[in-house]
């Protein structure tokens, strides 16, 4: 197949950090400081970046676990490795609805987030993702058959499940005491491991 759906955090403008079991601890340590930030829980954020620093983010980490309904800036990021053109997710439209592509895969539309023209087309047994990227006129697409999406949606929840391991690593050595709580509640919030209906 050449189109790779995968799950992603928006880091900064056209900014993203692909979530998976691959990522290095200072990527995972990047993972963390974002939701903390996007959820304004992590006053300090931009001054603790390193994995060094990230023992004195356990005040942060107890008050982000104080929080209900988490969201984080991203989504699914779709690539079309043929033609080279990537489709980001837009604002507001997070990692938290990730599984909302399934109703895609049953036949519906939804909804693609702020600041993007994006729409879904279903054209017999394709899926057609259209958006504008700049001037009008600047439209771009990405096509593949809707049964597709089932391998697809499989994989983003294999990456989100890596990224778990790699964050209950992270949290062992850096903050142990909320280790479990932690991965517990991402994935949760982010519905990880729960069994996708597809």
């Amino acid at each position: 197949m050449t189109i790779r759906m995968r799950p992603v955090l928006e880091c900064g403008v056209d900014s993203f950090l692909p979530l998976s079991g691959e990522m290095d601890v200072r990527e995972v340590d990047t993972a963390v400081a974002v939701l903390a930030r996007y959820l304004n829980t992590d006053e300090d954020a931009e001054d603790q970046t390193e994995p060094t620093q990230v023992v004195s983010r356990a005040r942060t980490l107890r008050r982000l676990l104080d929080l209900d309904g988490w969201v984080a800036p991203g989504g699914l990021q779709i690539h079309d490795l043929e033609s080279g053109v990537t489709f980001t997710p837009g604002c507001c439209c997070g990692l938290e609805s990730w599984r909302d592509w399934v109703d895609v895969r049953n036949g519906r539309e939804i909804w693609l987030g702020h600041d993007t023209t994006a729409e879904i087309e279903h054209i017999g047994t394709q899926i057609r993702l259209r958006w504008e990227v700049g001037a009008p006129g600047g439209e771009h697409s990405i096509e593949f058959p809707r049964d597709a999406l089932t391998a697809l949606l499989l994989g983003v929840q294999q990456d989100l499940g890596g990224f778990l391991n790699g964050l209950a690593n992270w949290a062992d050595v850096y903050v142990p005491d909320l280790a479990r709580d932690l991965v517990d509640r991402f994935d949760e919030e982010f519905a990880v491991t729960a069994r996708l209906e597809l």
